[in-house]
């Protein structure tokens, strides 16, 4: 994987050999609009400038954004940040400690902290940090101590009462301030850019020579990669390094200088070109990892949003005569489908530290497309079987189909979904009986509504509880078109003659591919759909849903329920000829399985709603078209 991305970096540096602008990270999308706020200590007028740049694409470059100093309780002095604390407060000061005296805009940095800053008392050396504050009266207001550590709280306040009379914006209109003196960006000064590279280079002080492990290469080297965005070993405990001591990580892991600049550059172009995310919370890096050289007509940054377009194919199942000609070749094209292999670096983010949930490594292009493919016929399937509307099964849609519980939006189960998705991208068998467990759940959240302790978010739990079922039917054609189901024993062994008028749910129990005791369950639940519409017009619910119960149903009791059935089918006078058929079939099928009944409890009841959905769904469906045709036409 850290060859994977330092190689990401050098193609990057040698599109533009510009280290700095290399490191930039996003800027996190918002629906809220965002603004960068320039901080502009104007000396020649004694005034505090505020000015207010719209959030572009290309603001990460414009300001430099590289996120906050390195190791969490180290002084700030970046010049572009998230909190305006540090521009108040300890940024120039940490700066003027740093900064090469024989500068030109080191007597500027000087003279913004003799004009515009207080030197106020301090309790503790640690303090230090916060000795200086601006000054209130740039803010058009006062403080009420002298003690350092409580000034900057106040003057913060006073800065964004100041904010909201010049701008007219509030703190949660800015994403970031840019430091300024006299209308020049700090961040822009070729000495504060060597000073950051020097920082994030700073892990080779010792200048000790050796071989990169990486490039196999003689260079300066280092075992730290604490400043690396991501934890490529372990390197912060002591007992994992040579001999049990700090300075032998070295022999764990050498890294040349050069290749570390790759590294960070590398990593810096996935948080900008390869972050996404799945379903609500999951997010994830796709990583590629290029089988050939990639194509010099193509800049190397586009090829984020190739990768990224080719993740959507299975990620919301987009058309790819809709995707650019780049992609669209990978797609098709055979031989050039295992020329690029991605990897999807699942990860929870907190704070500063980034932990991996899940890495599924190596997934050739092929996988891709013929996932999408199944995709694209499950799509089918319900465009031809099921009411209007979109019946896509793309990961973000799989991912709602599988209940995993959630607090304050933190999913404490999302191992569930990650096998979904690693069996479905790296083509590893799921257990069938598992998946089946999963829906099965599904339904049971719906019909309880169980929403606050879920992912799962419904208005209507009926209509909700119809959709999804639906939904888990074209998930399993999506596995079954795949084959990667193991156990169980759902699908056909031989062609089923049923024994039905109705040609549309003969087509597609063909379809599906199930078995005689799954055809006979699914017969059974289309049944209590009629039974269960029919108590909605009269009592306003379904007490026939009450029957199913949701944990598991052995044969006995689908026999009972069966029986239930049919007497509130006579007792509703819904024993109409079709009706008649269908319960006839359904029980020649179920008496037929019973010798050798295959069916778990589990996936009886699966079985039972997908049924139910389905013959749901079609009295919607009929019902809508009724009420189309009622309407009059407007000339």
């Amino acid at each position: 994987m850290i060859e994977n991305i330092r190689y990401l970096g050098k193609q990057a540096l040698k599109e533009n050999s510009s280290i700095i602008e290399n490191l930039v990270l996003p800027i996190p999308t918002s629906k809220k609009k965002q603004h960068i706020l320039i901080v502009n200590f104007d000396l020649n007028q004694k005034k505090l400038i505020l000015e207010s740049y719209e959030v572009q694409d290309s603001s990460p470059i414009d300001f430099i954004w590289i996120g906050s100093a390195d190791a969490s309780n180290s002084p700030q002095w970046y010049g572009t940040v998230t909190n305006i604390e540090y521009l108040l407060n300890q940024t120039i000061p940490n700066l003027i400690e740093r900064w090469d005296r024989n500068d030109p805009f080191y007597k500027k940095l000087q003279d913004v902290i003799k004009h515009f800053f207080l030197d106020l008392k301090i309790s503790k050396k640690s303090d230090e940090r916060y000795r200086f504050v601006i000054n209130p009266q740039f803010l058009n207001g006062k403080i009420t101590t002298d003690d350092a550590k409580k000034a900057k709280g106040e003057v913060t306040k006073l800065f964004y009462d100041f904010l909201q009379k010049e701008k007219g914006l509030k703190q949660n209109d800015i994403f970031a301030y840019s430091l300024a003196i006299n209308g020049e960006l700090v961040v822009k000064k070729p000495e504060y850019q060597s000073l950051v590279i020097k920082e994030k280079i700073s892990v080779y002080e010792n200048n000790e020579k050796g071989i990169c492990s990486i490039t196999n290469t003689e260079d300066y080297i280092t075992g730290v990669t604490t400043k690396l965005k991501f934890n490529y070993y372990i390197n912060d405990k002591i007992n994992f390094a040579s001999n049990i001591e700090e300075k032998n990580f070295i022999k764990n892991m050498a890294i040349g200088k050069k290749a570390y600049q790759e590294i960070l550059a590398g990593e810096a172009f996935i948080l900008r070109h390869l972050d996404t995310r799945f379903g609500s919370t999951l997010k994830c890096y796709v990583i590629p990892e290029f089988l050939f050289e990639p194509e010099t007509n193509i800049p190397f940054k586009e090829w984020g949003e190739i990768i990224q377009q080719l993740v959507n194919t299975v990620k919301t199942v987009e058309i790819v005569e809709n995707l650019r000609r780049e992609t669209s070749s990978l797609m098709r094209r055979r031989e050039k489908q295992n020329l690029l292999m991605l990897n999807f670096l699942f990860y929870v983010q907190s704070q500063k530290s980034l932990k991996i949930s899940k890495l599924i490594e190596n997934v050739p292009i092929s996988n891709v497309v013929e996932l999408h493919n199944a995709m694209i016929d499950a799509e089918k399937i319900g465009k031809n079987y099921f009411s209007s509307g979109s019946w896509k099964v793309g990961l973000n849609q799989i991912y709602y189909l599988i209940p995993m519980k959630e607090q304050r939006g933190e999913n404490y189960e999302k191992r569930k979904i990650l096998l979904v998705y690693e069996s479905l991208l790296g083509k590893k068998r799921l257990d069938y009986q598992w998946l089946i467990a999963q829906l099965t759940h599904l339904g049971k959240v719906y019909y309880y509504e169980q929403f606050n302790s879920y992912q799962i978010n419904e208005k209507n739990a009926d209509f909700g509880l119809v959709r999804a079922m639906l939904q888990c039917q074209l998930l399993l054609s999506i596995f079954n078109k795949l084959n990667l189901l193991k156990g169980g024993n759902f699908l056909m062994s031989e062609k089923i003659f049923f024994q039905l008028d109705d040609d549309v749910i003969v087509d597609y129990l063909t379809e599906m591919r199930f078995n005689q005791a799954a055809s006979s369950m699914f017969l059974l639940g289309v049944l209590i759909a009629e039974v269960g519409s029919k108590q909605y017009q009269e009592r306003g619910s379904k007490a026939i849903l009450h029957k199913i119960n949701y944990q598991g149903m052995g044969k006995r009791k689908v026999q009972a329920l069966s029986v239930d059935v049919f007497e509130k089918l006579s007792q509703y006078k819904l024993l109409y000829p079709n009706i008649e058929k269908i319960y006839a079939e359904h029980k020649r099928l179920f008496d037929e399985s019973l010798v050798n009944w295959k069916l778990s409890d589990r996936e009886t009841v699966f079985y039972l709603l997908s049924g139910y959905s389905f013959g749901t769904d079609r009295k919607l469906k009929f019902q809508r078209n009724k009420e189309n045709l009622k309407e009059p036409v407007k000339n």
